[in-house]
């Protein structure tokens, strides 16, 4: 077994080196004085790398002879390590002669490390002196030249430096020789300042520039983040949006023939819905690589671990189903409902994790196993988290390199998939919670991943379960031996139920396909049956009619076990004959719910052996939370779905502050579903309690039509925007690009135009700049649509001149309302007509 918190490599030696670097480039970085950030600089690197001695010295011409030499400029040494800044014999060392070997591979950009034992006898004879007995030098190059080089002895152990420590190390060598050449060019600034007034203009001008350089490199992840960002959010702006105008249409038909509306509706809900979830994960994304460019930090919260994981599960069914694998999911016993972590950087490990496992398992299953123990106190539990695969494996000699950055194995680097950077940033993360990551593989058999955390324990509110929430330890007294046939065709998931299922009491009894599972019905006439609906030779579907075409099997209940998620199947599988309908992964309070639900089966607690506990009565006073939110304002409904569907967090927090005191229960709700990074969840249930909004028809006649100008290098976008807007009476102009935008304002005077920000040629913020200079008269409001959320850039646009900002995919109401609110708009409203 390698297990990453245990390793040297990993954990201490690089992760220290690399956090030593950043520290001594941040000096570099923030130290006033040239000397002294140097100086800083190694400070850091001595304390990362622990070694006895680092120096820099200068190549430059002897200063009588002309001869090419080295100097020592600048030092560290260890407590305890006789420092050599000062000595003479330091200074102006003619190296090229008496170490030519070092010169020839220093010119040539390579390093010189070892032992000193082992180098030649020459070397021996200055180095020994010294005390060294091992050592690393990396050159510096300034402007395609060796300036000179850094060293880094060790005089109390020998050491190998490997390649990825001599690659890091020759970097912070480059930044150091940055540092130095930007102190010369000062000294060169400040000596033509001292004679020549038009040359420290002109390097004045060439150091703003640099200036502005550095600043655009700070802001390059963040320009990249937002360009990615515009990418993949801009063509979801026309799938959601184009599904809407299609909705519309749909409603607004008349003689089509109801069923095929309904199968358009129900697909149009599906690209819909699926849109939604790619710009969830979009912006999970997006948001995960925001603060890695800001750095690291944990966000803690109460969360519910299950809950949690049977998403995280969600995800990975279609991969699962489409190449025929098993996603299992189990769930041991004594696992907390809920604990506090920061729950975005679990999910994203697991989510590595999983995803690994399934790109590289072709036959068999992946299963995601957790377990928890005592922690080290009673208020934590220590949980181990089991991402097990049947895959290809991973051979020894590479399981010492496997959390290494931008380092992948034999299968990834077959797979053409992936940075190699999912392991590496999995471990990062598992460290800062505290835990440690640890993986176990054979070869030809599969691979074991192993997470464990110790995590302080929490309490979340869930959903009244059918079955209480104690713990079941038997079935109650009084009742038949309920027989239970379990049908799948991976035997995990068999064993997985029958776990939960037989120690409880349950007889069960197990099939493979539809055709055993009709020899065990035949046989043990079970009264309840588990059925997976996709096997190999005869399928749960065909198994269900045949057993519900018999008389005997009219009284057998025949649970659906599905992964997949069209209502399409549900409506067959219901229709075959099964009783009802579970998507995988089922948990063992689902499993005991559905057997309570159907078979009346009554459970025995753990703290109450001999009787099963009273009924719950639920209190009069409380109400689930769909049935609050649709209690609320409609106005407010709107906002909170908007609000959520934009993950504007503290727009949710204001409108949960208006909520009355008799509406407690509901604002703690919502509170813990922002908390815990559900707001899909808030988004969910406002859509399913909210009235419809009714679509707007038109304008009052005795308007004076509306003129808009839509600018956007995307003609879907411009289509959509037309498709939206042309039919409720607005007059439309259109372009491409900001150029034909002014041009096209000039001739047309529209009241508002929607500007697209990221054009090519002229963009949006030039072309709204332009058009605020060269205004007369009224001017036109100016609405920014971008799918940037980058803070600077929304700074940026508002300078130009643009009065607000939307950010796509666009919402067709939302749109609507501004507009309104610009302009001082009234719509009509099929209500409106049908009263009139």
């Amino acid at each position: 077994m390698a297990r990453f918190a245990a390793s040297p490599t990993v954990t201490t030696s690089s992760d220290r080196l690399l956090r030593g670097i950043a520290l001594a480039t941040n000096r570099l970085l923030t130290t006033a004085d040239h000397y002294e950030g140097v100086q800083a600089a190694l400070a850091a690197l001595g304390e990362a790398t622990d070694v006895d001695r680092i120096y820099i010295f200068q190549q430059h011409p002897h200063p009588d002879t002309g001869d090419l030499v080295v100097s020592q400029r600048w030092e560290w040494v260890a407590p305890g390590i006789t420092p050599e800044m000062g000595n003479p014999d330091v200074m102006n060392y003619p190296h090229k002669d008496l170490l030519p070997r070092w010169y020839d591979a220093l010119e040539r950009g390579e390093t010189i490390q070892g032992l000193v034992k082992d180098f030649p006898p020459g070397e021996q004879k200055i180095l020994v002196p010294q005390g060294i007995i091992s050592i690393l030098v990396v050159p510096i190059f300034i402007r395609d030249q060796c300036w000179g080089f850094a060293g880094f002895d060790d005089c109390r152990q020998e050491r190998q430096w490997d390649e990825n420590s001599q690659s890091a190390l020759m970097a912070i060598a480059g930044s150091i020789g940055g540092a130095i050449s930007r102190y010369q060019a000062e000294v060169e600034l400040t000596q033509l300042n001292e004679t020549l007034e038009q040359r420290v203009r002109d390097r004045t001008s060439e150091l703003e520039q640099a200036k502005d350089q550095a600043e655009q490199a700070s802001r390059a992840k963040s320009t990249f983040l937002a360009n990615m960002s515009h990418e993949l959010r801009t063509p979801l702006n026309a799938i959601l949006g184009f599904t809407q105008v299609m909705q519309r249409d749909l409603d607004r038909a008349t003689g089509l023939p109801v069923a095929l509306v309904k199968e358009q509706q129900n697909t149009l809900g599906i690209i819909h819905r699926s849109g939604e979830h790619l710009l969830g994960l979009i912006n999970e994304v997006l948001d995960m690589a925001k603060i890695e460019a800001g750095g690291i930090t944990l966000n803690p919260a109460p969360f519910n671990l299950p809950l949690m994981l049977v998403g995280v599960l969600d995800l990975f069914q279609h991969r699962a189903q489409a190449k025929g694998l098993a996603l299992v999911y189990d769930c041991g016993p004594t696992v907390p409902q809920g604990v506090v972590a920061d729950e975005r950087k679990l999910r994203q490990v697991l989510m590595n994790l999983l995803g690994n496992a399934l790109k590289f398992t072709a036959v068999g299953s992946v299963t995601l196993r957790i377990s928890a123990t005592p922690g080290p106190s009673p208020d934590q539990a220590s949980l181990c988290f089991e991402i097990c695969d049947t895959g290809p494996g991973i051979a020894a000699d590479e399981m010492s390199a496997l959390f290494t950055p931008f380092t992948q194995t034999t299968a990834g680097r077959q797979a053409q998939e992936g940075t190699g950077l999912g392991l590496t940033i999995s471990c990062q993360f598992v460290e800062w919670m505290g835990g440690d990551i640890s993986v176990e593989s054979t070869v030809g058999v599969g691979t074991t991943f192993r997470v464990r955390l110790s995590l302080p324990l929490a309490a979340v509110e869930t959903a009244a379960p059918l079955v209480s929430a104690q713990q079941v330890v038997g079935l109650a007294p009084g009742q038949p031996t309920y027989r239970i046939l379990v049908v799948d065709d991976y035997p995990e998931n068999r064993q997985l139920l029958v776990k939960f299922l037989q120690p409880l009491g349950f007889e069960i009894h197990e099939a493979e396909n539809g055709a055993a599972a009709l020899r065990q019905w035949r046989t043990h006439r079970p009264h309840l049956i588990w059925m997976d609906i996709r096997m190999p030779e005869m399928d749960g579907d065909e198994a269900t009619r045949r057993i519900k075409a018999d008389p005997a099997g009219r009284d057998t209940v025949i649970i659906a076990l599905t992964a997949s998620v069209f209502e399409e199947e549900r409506a067959s599988i219901l229709a075959a004959g099964c009783a009802d309908f579970v998507r995988k992964p089922i948990t063992e309070a689902v499993l005991l719910e559905k057997l309570a639900q159907h078979l009346g089966v009554v459970y025995r607690y753990a703290d109450s052996p001999e009787s099963p506990p009273e009924e719950a009565r639920p209190k009069e006073a409380s109400r689930s939370l769909s049935d609050a939110l649709a209690q609320q304002p409609r106005d407010w409904l709107s906002q909170l779905y908007r609000s959520a569907r934009g993950a504007e967090e503290e727009e949710i927090a204001a409108l949960v502050a208006q909520l009355s005191s008799r509406d407690a229960d509901l604002a703690q709700a919502l509170n813990q579903l922002v908390e815990g990074f559900r707001l899909d969840e808030i988004v969910r249930l406002t859509e399913d309690c909210q009235p419809p909004i009714e679509a707007v028809v038109g304008m009052p006649q005795d308007n004076a039509p509306p003129r808009i100008l839509i600018a956007d290098d995307r003609a879907e976008n411009r289509e959509l925007l037309r498709r939206w807007l042309e039919p409720i009476g607005f007059v439309i102009a259109e372009a491409a690009d900001g150029a034909t935008a002014v041009a096209t304002w000039k001739i047309f005077q529209p009241q508002v135009i929607l500007m697209d920000i990221r054009m090519p040629g002229m963009n949006g913020i030039a072309a709204a700049r332009k058009i605020r200079q060269e205004v007369v008269g009224a001017p036109p409001w100016i609405v920014a649509l971008t799918a940037s959320g980058s803070p600077w850039e929304e700074g940026e646009i508002l300078a130009a001149g643009c009065d607000r900002l939307m950010f796509k995919p666009l919402v067709e109401a939302d749109l609507l309302s501004l507009l309104a609110q610009l302009l001082n708009l009234q719509y009509r409203y099929p209500s409106a007509q049908a009263s009139a």
